[in-house]
């Protein structure tokens, strides 16, 4: 019985343990594409000077002001992205 309870307690304290590093590498994960999709834009020749500016713009300001450049980020990653 004590051997069950110990397995039990080891188990949770690992969940306890790896889901916040899991998360933590995620994030890191995210802003990493997210620098790097931010030169892409800016190096990017196959659309035009203003389109650039303008994913530039989108990725930078929505990113500070409401948290939420990544979504930009993933939709140029998939529609302009490979034009480059």
């Amino acid at each position: 019985m004590g051997f069950l309870i110990i397995t039990i307690f080891l188990i949770v304290l690992g969940i306890i343990i790896t889901i916040p590093l899991l998360v933590k590498l995620g994030v890191v994960l995210a802003v990493f594409f997210w620098f790097f999709m931010i030169i892409s834009v800016l190096r990017n020749r196959g659309i035009s000077e203003t389109a650039r500016w303008v994913w530039f713009g989108l990725m930078i300001g929505l990113a500070y002001l409401y948290g939420t450049g990544w979504i930009v980020t993933i939709v140029y990653y998939f529609t302009d992205r490979k034009k480059g």
